[in-house]
């Protein structure tokens, strides 16, 4: 999709969350501001606002968070694969449920039998007729739980509707 877009004439910054690839900052204790703050700091390092921010998956909370807490450098936001992250009111349950929720978490768990990894990827994240197969490496872990840290630690109230954006 980046190639398409930067073929179309848009520039394209693809930052990655702490922990992954070159971005690194502390891993503890962290909250869905902290990955906004890291966003906006992309964003004012190349003085590329106000930016259409994409978040894919995960990125989908650090994205509804720089657009809430910078308005000024944030004008649109397209969220793929996001999570519902609120459920309606009154409503009980959570937006993901439990078997959802075990096959996220443990998909990449090296120390679980591949095929338990292969059931779980299949639930998790691939339409039927799709090789999960291509995502039993690459994981990190560190990223994962400082995220999970983060979604479980911040009240989805303070980012989910993205600011104006």
């Amino acid at each position: 999709v980046a190639q398409d877009l930067v073929k179309q004439g848009f520039r394209v910054i693809r930052p990655e969350v702490r922990g992954i690839g070159l971005s690194r900052g502390p891993m503890e204790k962290l909250h869905i501001q902290d990955y906004g703050n890291d966003v906006a700091a992309v964003i004012e390092h190349f003085k590329a606002g106000p930016a259409i921010v994409v978040g894919h998956a995960w990125g989908n909370f650090p994205t509804r968070m720089v657009a809430t807490q910078r308005p000024d450098l944030v004008k649109g936001v397209v969220l793929a694969g996001a999570s519902a992250g609120k459920v309606p009111e009154g409503y009980k349950g959570k937006p993901i449920g439990p078997e959802i929720r075990e096959a996220i978490d443990n998909a990449g768990n090296e120390e679980l039998p591949e095929a338990k990894r292969i059931e779980y990827l299949k639930r998790a994240f691939f339409a039927p007729m799709n090789d999960p197969r291509v995502w039993l490496t690459g994981w990190h872990h560190e990223a994962h739980d400082a995220q999970g840290y983060a979604r479980n630690n911040t009240p989805v109230d303070d980012y989910f509707a993205a600011g104006k954006a």
